[in-house]
Formats: structure tokens, sequence, C-alpha cells
């Protein structure tokens, strides 16, 4: 938004659409037991599972379309060449993917206790588990042309056909439709922008759709890769135990999983080139201006691909422009498509104190130390956050999972304090005082890092289903520092040097990871303290004073632009390297919170 001039930057309007999600899932699971030995038990089996993908069932299921470059749909014959539905060639009822009936999922484990005595144990297992992929899939399909339509105004258009020079336009507010300068718009094609609003399905068998209306097509376009099958994942274990009284164990244990076909989306029709670059546009090239990804679709500023409509309303492509998207973008946009095609993998070290209630004192601790690296943190992490997934090179995603937490440490406890042991005379003023509370510390996650502008020229977040892959620069140490200090050396609430990030030459690829810093970990604690007053064996009040974050300490979160998990290098929305909220644990992030409750129990 200019707010000078009361210009927005972009817009946006959907028609809204029905999701009729469908799936079926079977399951079945069979175990059997060994006792080798009286201190050696095996355990082993497997489950066996189908699944079948997600489906929309809305107008017929049609809108489980695919995009398959070069395919001309049959279904909808006026559809641009790669926009294929159900019923088309190779595309089933749910978009492409079949189903897999081969999902076997052996699972062992075993407990050995190796001494006499009995207070050593052993135990350990692997084993393979399928998990049923997202509905969002199918929620996504929701804004599928033709049977619904996501307008977008002027933004990303130009005033000229797509194959000629002309200007970007900018939407207005007294009329998105055209641009503030009250120039006509043209998103592709030969028909300029309009009002589609309100917008009518089209009746199920019309074969005589204008598909310019729906330009950019990807913008709201999203559709299953045909390989997609079931996430999975391998867990493993193995724990050492040792009873050190009657009362206490400690356990030492490592804890692993591999996940394999995990979930994941991309934006397809990028242009440039692996592993993630486009050195033909850009200072020193034909194109000179075209300096950024945001640019793609805009004729005269970068190469783009030609396209004809028609008189019959279908659609002839170009050669593809060298530097360009390989499809116009204007018409095209870069449609989604879902994956699981990604990996991970956790190994921790697992140590625990369990003293159970004894001698007036209970404790459990746990301390946890390890490493979680992926390509994707979920379906959403890098789909609708950025930076988006970077298909030109699969391991320029491997970095520290978004949920990597390498520390952590928990302590709970319940102490009965001795008050009685002091007056005998007053008991139920002395007895059942009880001190009880949880503290967690722990290391901070990852803060992922982007170019909203897409400096690497591959992709343009205008007209792309998902978000593009741009990651910045890195020239010099993170410093981290603490953002509490807003005055002296840090008076702007830093938490890391923003200097050190910087937005990548034109055409190239940033040298940042995707997850490159950890944000501020989490130091809290709860305490309660507790009296009951029995008045009989199975009646009785208990009178609680309770404190949430009970030293007032602030766990402030990573910091992020407004709207997103991460941060623009660029700073376009002012806040990069700054924090400007804190984690919502107990108090919702608030300072200390005290409580006072009573309960009669009966």
């Amino acid at each position: 938004m200019d707010f000078l001039l009361g210009f927005p930057d972009t817009y946006s309007q959907g028609s809204g659409s029905v999701i009729a999600a469908k799936a079926h899932e079977i399951y079945a699971y069979a175990q059997d037991q060994w006792q080798i030995k009286p201190n050696l038990t095996l355990t082993f089996g497997t489950g066996y599972e189908v699944f079948t993908p997600w489906k929309n069932n809305f107008d017929h299921g049609l809108i489980m379309g695919a995009f398959r470059p070069g395919q001309q749909s049959t279904v909808f014959p006026t559809a641009p060449p790669g926009f294929v539905y159900p019923g088309d060639s190779g595309i089933n009822e749910y978009g492409g993917p079949t189903v897999k009936y081969g999902l076997l999922a052996p699972r062992l484990g075993f407990a050995w206790s190796p001494t006499a005595s009995r207070n050593w144990s052993v135990h350990g297992g692997i084993g393979l588990y399928y998990n049923r992929s997202e509905e969002e899939t199918a929620l996504e399909t929701l804004i599928n042309a033709p049977f619904a339509i996501t307008g977008t105004g002027a933004s990303s258009a130009t005033t000229s056909a797509p194959n000629g020079g002309g200007v970007t336009c900018s939407p207005g507010f007294a009329n998105p439709w055209i641009s503030v300068t009250g120039a006509t718009c043209y998103p592709g094609g030969t028909t300029a922008v309009s009002n589609p609003f309100p917008f009518t399905p089209f009746p199920v068998g019309d074969k005589s759709i204008d598909f310019a209306q729906f330009a950019p097509i990807g913008f709201s376009w999203s559709g299953l890769d045909s390989h997609w099958t079931a996430p999975r994942s391998t867990n493993f274990n193995l724990t050492i135990e040792r009873q050190l009284d009657k009362a206490t164990i400690l356990s030492v244990a490592y804890v692993g999983n591999l996940g394999r076909h995990e979930e994941g989306a991309i934006v397809q029709n990028q242009a440039g080139q692996a592993p993630g670059v486009n050195p033909l546009v850009g200072p020193g090239t034909a194109w000179p201006s075209c300096t950024r990804g945001s640019r793609l679709a805009s004729a005269g500023l970068c190469p783009i691909t030609s396209i004809t409509e028609n008189a019959d309303l279908t659609w002839t492509n170009g050669t593809p422009a060298p530097g360009g998207a390989p499809l116009n973008p204007s018409i095209y946009g870069h449609p989604g498509l879902d994956l699981t095609e990604y990996n991970s993998n956790y190994n921790s070290l697992q140590v625990t104190f369990n003293r159970r209630f004894s001698k007036g004192l209970q404790v459990l601790a746990a301390y946890t130390w390890s490493r979680y690296f992926d390509e994707t943190s979920s379906f959403e992490n890098n789909a609708f956050n950025f930076p988006g997934i970077n298909p030109f090179c699969l391991k320029c995603n491997y970095a520290p999972s978004a949920n990597d937490a390498p520390q952590r440490f928990v302590v709970s406890y319940t102490y009965t304090l001795p008050i009685y042991s002091l007056m005998h005379k007053w008991r139920r003023l002395t007895d059942d005082w009880n001190l009880a509370g949880i503290y967690t510390l722990q290391h901070g996650t990852p803060v992922g890092l982007f170019d909203f502008r897409d400096y690497s020229t591959t992709c343009d977040n205008n007209v792309g289903f998902f978000t593009c892959p741009g990651v910045p620069d890195q020239v010099g140490p993170v410093g981290i520092r603490n953002p509490r200090n807003n005055h002296g050396e840090n008076p702007d609430n830093l938490y890391f040097n923003p200097a050190a990030f910087v937005v990548p030459a034109t055409g190239t690829l940033g040298t940042a990871s995707r997850n490159p810093l950890y944000g501020p970990g989490i130091n809290y604690g709860d305490i309660a303290l507790e009296k009951r007053i029995h008045i009989d064996e199975s009646r009785y009040f208990e009178l609680r004073l309770e404190t949430y974050n009970t030293f007032n300490h602030t766990n402030f979160a990573n910091p992020s632009d407004n709207g997103f998990n991460s941060d623009d290098v660029q700073g376009l929305f002012g806040t990069f390297g700054k924090v400007y909220a804190t984690k919502t644990i107990s108090t919702g992030g608030e300072g200390r919170a005290v409580q006072l409750g009573a309960k009669f129990y009966f």
C-alpha cells in the first residue's frame, strides 16, 4: 500500500466454493510375542494400511484437476494446454494419483532384564508407520478454474496485450479493475480485466468457457503430483533403565526417526535453471530491468513467452522465452503442486529421572538433547510461509527443522511441606500443605529468512498459488542480541544483526539456508501452593494459590514479519531482525498471573 498516494499494491477477491472432501482408510495389524528367556521377551508384528488420496466431490469431482504442461484437456477444451481434469487422459478421480496397496509396516521390539536383581532394564524397538495425508490437499482445490474465480483486479496486468510492451497496472480503490491512471489493463490474451462478480459456476459439460477471465489461472490452482503416496516414518529407540531405590528410576534413551515421502508443495512454471538461478536476465543482459521475480509477469521488463487466444477460445503457446517462465505468466501464473517427496531425520538423547512420591517428595525431570533436520517442516511450513521450496535443488532446502529445539529440560515436582511436624495439635491447619510446580528451559527454534521479491528472478509471488523460494545472501555473523535492551547498543530491539543478510544479486541463489539462525528460547515456570482441609475420608476442601510465569520472565517470540512466520530480508515491512511479540505459553504471552481457587471434593 502506498499510503501517501492511496494506491494499493495488490488486490484479491474470491467467489468461494464448496468442499465435499472424501477419503477411505483401511488398517489391519497382527502381532505376536515370544518369551525367549524369563528375562528376555521379543515382540514383533506388522501393520497393513490402504489409503485413498483425498478428493473433492464438488461439481461431480471435476474440480480435482492437475497441471500437465503440454496436455490439452478434452473435458474443458478451451482451457490453456496443461490444465486437465478427471476424464482427461491419465487424470482419475483424485487428479492423477493412484491408491497404493503395498503399505506393510513391520515392527520389532524387545525387553531384557540383564541382572538377577532386576534393577536394570534394557528395551528398544524399530517400526515403520504410515500417516494419512492432510485433507488440506482437497481444500486447496476450492478455487480451481473454472469452478470458482479469484479476481486480482489490475494487479499483475499491463496496459497492453501480454506479448507487447505496456506499463504495469496498479489497482485503485474506487475501481480495482482498471489502473489508477484510468487505463484499461490486460492480464493476458486480448481480453481486458473486468469485474467477474457476482460469479455463477458454469454448467457441467460447458465446452465454450473463456478461461481468460480466470487469469492468472495458476494463482488459484492446486493439484496433486501423480506419484503422491502415504507419508511414512521409521521410528527407533533404545532405552536403558536403572532402579536406584524403591521409589526412583533413572532412564537414558536414544530416540530417533527417519521421515520419508513427507508432504510439501511447490509452484510450477518457474523461470531459470538449477540450482535456482536465472543468468539470462538483469544488469548486463538483454533484460536489464528484469531484476527480480516480482517483475516476471511484467511485459517490457522481463522476457515473456507469447500466447494467443484463438477465435474459438482455445489457446496456442509460443516458444518459451529464454530467461522467462516457460509458459506465459500472465495467463498461467505459477500453479501449485502438492508432493510427497521430502525427507527428515531426528536423533536425540533423552534422560529421565522419575522419583515417585516418597517421604513427601515427587519429582519428574527430563532432559533432551536432539537435532532435527528436514527439507520442509510441515505441509504449510514452506507452502504458505516463506521461503518456499526450491524445486531446482532439493538439497538446498535441507536445514534445521522449524521444530528443532536442540536442548530442552523440564522438571515437575510436588513437595508436602513439613509444617505438621511443628504443631501436632492443629492437624487440620498444619497437615496437607503441598508445593507443586513445573519449570521449562528450552533452546529456541529456527528463524526462517526470505527474499519476498525473489531476486533469483525465478518466481513471482504475485501470480503463484504457493510461496516462492527466494532466500537472502549471508554476508556476516548473525550477531545475536538481547532484545530487552532497547537503549545503548541496541536501541531498535534487534534480535540479530540485520546487516548479516542482504538481497542476493539478480539471477543468483541466496547463500543463506532457509533457517539460518535460532530464535529466543523458553525460560518459564509455574508454582502452586495447595492446602487440603478434610471433613472426613471422602470429603474435603482444596484451597489453591497458583502463579503462572512465576518469575515474570519475558519469553520473546521469533522475529517475523506481520502475517508471516519468517522474516523478509528487504525489510519491506520495517521489522527485519526485530522482535515484536512474546511466546503464548500458559499466560498467553503476558507477564506473571496469580489466581486463587477453591474446590470441594465429595
